[in-house]
């Protein structure tokens, strides 16, 4: 059995001929038979694998670009062949429809040998550095790799501050339709301990709470505090 991906590959660890055969080397290898059902049932298991599907497996960014230029030059020969054609009958323009469809814009022979130079070098430089778009629209200053690790770094720092400073105390809670409990929540602000000694403009910092909000709540802490017995 042949395959039109350059042969079998061993995936994974097969017991074939009274031996065994291991990952990454050829099958069959020299002097060692297997008709084409097992071979088949091999690949159907996941015990052999094409050389082309490794190679997508272990690079997917070179093995599209290597791809997209395979089927280029298939293209491109074929339209050398229909030149020569033409050049023999001396009949029209060649048909690009067919290199559209693969190289948008294409409208002549020149435009082909340019996008396939163009795949070429794409096939063999370095695979295309990732899209950090998502990562910058979160943190503005990150529009490389090397900046990841310090932005992280700065974020952690900044959460142990936000955690020190709105740290939940022990105490009191406040009671589940106390004002604005919601927006107090999420900041360990659940007890009337750790609205003490809030000022208003501290909690009119935090979002969805008003300066109106604010004085209510410390009022609100504040006759909690008044009511409690002394001891």
């Amino acid at each position: 059995m042949t395959t039109k991906d350059g042969g079998l590959i061993v995936d994974q660890p097969l017991y074939h001929g009274l031996r065994w055969h291991q990952p990454g080397t050829t099958f069959p290898p020299d002097g060692v038979i297997a008709t084409d059902e097992q071979l088949k049932a091999y690949q159907d298991g996941g015990f052999l694998i094409t050389a082309k599907e490794l190679a997508k497996r272990e690079n997917p960014e070179a093995f599209a670009a290597s791809s997209s230029l395979e089927q280029a030059n298939a293209t491109i020969a074929d339209l050398r062949s229909q030149l020569d054609t033409a050049t023999a009958q001396q009949s029209g323009p060649l048909d690009l429809s067919a290199v559209a469809t693969l190289l948008p814009g294409v409208k002549t022979l020149t435009d082909v040998v340019r996008e396939v130079k163009a795949l070429q070098a794409r096939a063999s430089a370095e695979p295309a550095a990732p899209d950090l778009s998502a990562v910058t629209a979160l943190l503005p200053g990150v529009t490389t790799l090397a900046d990841l690790p310090s932005a992280v770094q700065g974020l952690q720092g900044q959460l142990k501050t936000l955690q020190a400073v709105h740290a939940t105390t022990g105490g009191t809670e406040v009671p589940a339709n106390f004002l604005r409990r919601g927006r107090l929540a999420p900041l360990g602000l659940t007890t009337y301990e750790s609205l003490r000694g809030k000022t208003p403009d501290q909690l009119n910092a935090i979002e969805g709470i008003t300066l109106e909000d604010a004085e209510k709540i410390l009022g609100l802490v504040d006759t909690h505090f008044a009511a409690a017995p002394t001891g």
